[in-house]
């Protein structure tokens, strides 16, 4: 009888143990669009949520726009404009931002329409290996001597809502006929923040521009005339390029006061050094 007992009890011990290892094999479990998306850690899987891209369901135009870049286009683009920026237009009081959340003070929506030379700024970035490396030619007024990260006012910076709002209004009445976007100075180290979808709106109405940007009231499509709008802009992934974009002679219009509206990126998170409108 004990020696059955004991035959029993072995084979319930091993029952458990085999169970126990199923269990322990089970909850390695895989997410995401395939299995490199999980993320080992000895015998346990930590498991990774992707960022789930915003795409308007109601705007079912995909309109191709392929950025002009230096040498592909970009002096044609821009021959005989005019920048906004640099002439002085951009009234800064105006600009706002709805639905977008900047890292750092220095990183809000004002350092996308500041003018500042880019490539002056945001130069030092950390490797594998802890060590600060130069990414582009040149003194970080931050951090001079390169012992750190720059935090300089070169680039925009955060995380966005699907949409996010950028307003911004001029001393006067303008048609803008095209616009740069240069990309932010890591984009190498940290790809999927560029914009992959935006409009560009435009309105002379003081009221529904202040309701918006001061007063936050919800985006009214219908109280705003659209410029343009683009649907995966293929904006490049290098540090500092130039991205121009044309606005269609039939859609362009004198208007004071703009909106470009952000639909989403890669990642749920945006960055740029420069947003620049022309005229002419």
């Amino acid at each position: 009888m004990k020696k059955l007992l004991s035959v029993v009890l072995l084979a319930a011990m091993m029952t458990a143990a085999l169970a126990s290892c199923a269990g322990e094999e089970a909850s390695t479990t895989t997410t995401g669009n395939n299995a490199a998306d999980t993320t080992t850690v000895g015998k346990t899987t930590t498991a990774v949520t992707p960022f789930e891209t915003y795409i308007d369901t109601t705007d079912e135009r995909e309109v191709a726009e392929y950025p002009q870049v230096p040498g592909d286009g970009l002096e044609t683009l821009l021959d005989g404009k005019t920048s906004l920026t640099a002439s002085g237009k951009i009234d800064m009081l105006t600009l706002s931002a709805v639905g977008f959340s900047a890292w750092q003070d220095y990183e809000s929506i004002n350092e996308l329409f500041d003018g500042i030379d880019t490539e002056l700024e945001w130069f030092y970035d950390q490797d594998e290996n802890g060590d600060y490396t130069i990414l582009k030619d040149g003194a970080d007024p931050e951090n001079p001597d390169g012992t750190k990260r720059g935090g300089g006012p070169g680039k925009a910076g955060g995380g966005i809502t699907s949409p996010s709002y950028f307003y911004f209004g001029l001393t006067e009445q303008a048609t803008i006929s095209a616009y740069v976007l240069t990309t932010g100075n890591d984009n190498v180290n940290y790809p999927g923040r560029n914009p992959r979808e935006w409009w560009v709106y435009g309105t002379n109405d003081q009221a529904t521009f202040e309701a918006c940007s001061i007063d936050g009231a919800d985006f009214d499509a219908t109280q705003w005339t659209e410029l343009d709008y683009v649907y995966e802009g293929n904006v490049t992934e290098d540090n500092f390029a130039a991205c121009g974009y044309s606005i269609d002679a039939e859609n362009q219009g004198a208007y004071q006061y703009y909106v470009w509206v952000l639909g989403y990126t890669s990642d749920g998170v945006f960055q740029a050094c420069e947003l620049d409108f022309y005229v002419g």
